[in-house]
């Protein structure tokens, strides 16, 4: 597992903090410098003459109509060549276009030029392609862009490219209503819609309305190296660089941010509509983005449906539903299953197939909503009824086919699962919870999603650990409700209040508290040692002097909480736990190949066994590094 504790950006918790955040969103924006190069370029007449007479009857030759030749405009350099089989109407500017091949995806070149087209009040610049369209209409058709095989390419005034549309995210009637802005980062989005205070809603109506004055320039626009090809029909769009629209049924009223390195796809009769995706955005497979805001390297794939939504990056969902929801980044959502009315902010969790996280309509109204934590796995076919709150649960598994209660848990690392006992003391509609068992039983997990996490982050700040400063004072305060509960068979809400509507045995108390404890205990060493490798600091005075480094500041206080100061022993006993850790993830693997071995023939043939599995080699290798490490330090 990851050992550097990562700083964060995490929800913007300040009216002040946000007023500056937006501010700067304003000055640096990416969307709003490209518009306001567009508009100045499209209505540049510097260097455009009217076409000569020669020009005219040469194009009426090559099969070319307009109803007003006057009306074009061209540049110096203008030539006659690869202008054929089209007709123009209203204004429109012409480049130079010298039959140079342009890329049109899957290895296929296509001469630059205008070919067998209708323009209407149109800017087509050099070196850009438009062929085998019905209708190019007030579009600004930017230099090696390339729009192919189209029903209408168009833009009807006034145009926003969906900025200032407003979703509903959350609860369905309203009150935490957000405008799409297109260049909105996830976390910034996040504090609009988790914050509602007036003072926090009235800066980003501020902002907005500064944003959107900003946008002088409202035609479709297709820039430089994006293809727009075998597509029905692209409307009222700012098309970014090297962006591919592919066989898209649709797409609308919509941003698309794109750049070479980090280009957003559309394809294979998809509809996007009322959008924003920013890079690397994939929309593929007969899906719908509606009215949502797609960040960076989030993908709808395989008929997935998202709608009213703010999706965070790295987050894919395919063949679901998603709607009114703020799904976090790293959630996993491959299968056919519905999330609604859902805000997930720290994502990192995943939605199992049949999953119904939706019962936000009580027969009233869709008034109800659900608060999820980082990392929470909901599994097949459970249903999950609103409101509910896992924001202080996060790492839980809500097993296979449970139906929850409405209810708020706030036990980190917990499996809520159905009954495993019959008493007169558990309600009938009570799930048993078992806190921190994915600690005590399942923590191979955990170093997977990290490292699987690490791995997939296309943006640095993605790449922070599980065991965080945040996520540790959820398990203290977790442990410490487990310790001052009196001892009993059976535990219900009416003795401990954050177990929500499920039931705990005496077992799992015990179990939660050690499981708890130990990785708390870990975290600290870890935290210790870091610190005074970087520092090289070997005093007792390490945890009482202030430092100023904020990650060990946390561990310290825990130290000081504990009473514990002997730098040695916290040393020694830190790496005994990564030991037993390695040990544990050890276990955690065994015990699914047991099982698999068990019912599956040959499943050792086909699935890589404990004592050879990366993770759990690489944490027993990390262990024994760090054992000498330390032993070395401790000599010195």
């Amino acid at each position: 597992m990851q050992k550097n504790a990562q700083k964060r950006k995490g929800v913007v918790k300040k009216t002040g903090d946000l007023a500056v955040f937006l501010d700067e969103l304003i000055a640096n924006s990416f969307f709003l410098e490209r518009l306001d190069n567009c508009g100045k370029d499209y209505n540049m007449t510097e260097g455009l003459r009217p076409l000569s007479a020669e020009e005219i009857e040469t194009l009426k030759g090559q099969g070319n109509y307009s109803a007003d030749w006057g009306l074009i405009g061209v540049g110096i350099s203008f030539s006659t060549r690869n202008i054929i089989g089209s007709s123009f109407f209203g204004r429109c500017v012409l480049g130079h276009f010298d039959g140079a091949p342009l890329p049109l995806g899957d290895g296929v070149l296509f001469p630059n030029g205008i070919y067998n087209s209708t323009l209407i009040d149109s800017r087509i610049e050099s070196g850009a392609l438009v062929a085998n369209t019905n209708c190019v209409s007030g579009c600004f058709i930017r230099e090696g862009a390339a729009v192919f095989g189209l029903g209408m390419l168009s833009s009807s005034l006034p145009c926003r490219f969906a900025n200032g549309t407003e979703i509903k995210v959350g609860n369905e009637i309203g009150g935490r209503e957000i405008r799409l802005i297109a260049d909105m980062d996830f976390e910034a989005a996040s504090s609009v819609i988790m914050n509602r205070e007036p003072s926090f809603v009235k800066v980003f109506d501020a902002f907005y309305k500064k944003y959107t004055a900003r946008m002088n320039f409202d035609r479709c626009v297709v820039e430089k190296g994006a293809v727009i090809k075998n597509s029905a029909t692209v409307k009222n769009c700012f098309v970014g660089e090297y962006a591919m629209i592919d066989g898209a049924s649709l797409v609308e009223d919509s941003t698309i941010l794109s750049s070479e390195s980090a280009p957003v796809i559309i394809s294979s009769g998809s509809v996007v509509r009322s959008s924003c995706l920013q890079h690397g955005v994939t929309v593929s497979d007969m899906a719908i983005a509606d009215s949502s805001l797609l960040t960076s390297y989030s993908s709808v794939t395989r008929h997935g449906k998202v709608k009213n939504c703010v999706i965070g990056s790295n987050t894919e969902i395919s063949e679901g539903e998603a709607t009114s929801s703020l799904v976090g980044p790293f959630t996993g959502y491959h299968h056919q299953s519905l999330l609604i009315a859902s805000l997930w902010p720290s994502g990192r969790g995943n939605v199992g197939y049949g999953a119904n996280v939706g019962s936000n309509h009580t027969g009233k109204a869709p008034d109800q909503e659900m608060i999820s934590g980082e990392g929470v796995f909901f599994g097949l076919a459970v249903s999950i009824k609103f409101p509910a709150n896992y924001m202080f649960s996060p790492y839980s598994i809500i097993a296979t086919g449970v139906c929850t209660q409405p209810q708020r848990v706030e036990f980190p690392f917990s499996l809520i699962n159905t009954p495993s006992h019959a008493d007169s003391a558990i309600p009938l509609s009570y799930n048993e919870i078992s806190p921190g068992w994915v600690l005590a039983n399942n923590i191979y997990s955990i170093a997977r999603n990290e490292k699987k996490f690490a791995e997939r982050a296309r943006l640095p700040q993605m790449a922070y650990p599980v065991f965080r400063p945040e996520i540790i004072d959820m398990m203290v305060r977790a442990r410490d409700i487990l310790r001052s509960t009196a001892p009993k068979k059976i535990y219900t809400d009416a003795d401990i209040p954050e177990l929500g509507k499920n039931y705990m045995t005496e077992r799992s108390l015990t179990s939660g508290i050690e499981s708890y404890d130990f990785y708390i205990r870990l975290y600290m060493g870890r935290s210790l040692w870091e610190y005074v490798k970087k520092t090289k600091i070997f005093s007792e005075d390490v945890f009482f002097t202030e430092s100023g480094d904020e990650l060990w500041e946390h561990a310290r206080l825990l130290f000081n909480a504990e009473k514990q100061a002997d730098i040695a022993a916290q040393l020694r006993d830190y790496v005994a736990r990564e030991k037993q850790s390695a040990a544990k993830m050890k276990r955690s693997k065994e015990r699914d190949d047991e099982k698999g071995m068990a019912i599956i023939d040959g499943y050792e043939f086909v699935n890589v066994q404990s004592s050879d599995d990366p993770l759990v080699t690489g944490a027993i290798s990390e262990a024994e590094e760090t054992e000498k490490a330390v032993e070395k330090f401790l000599r010195l």
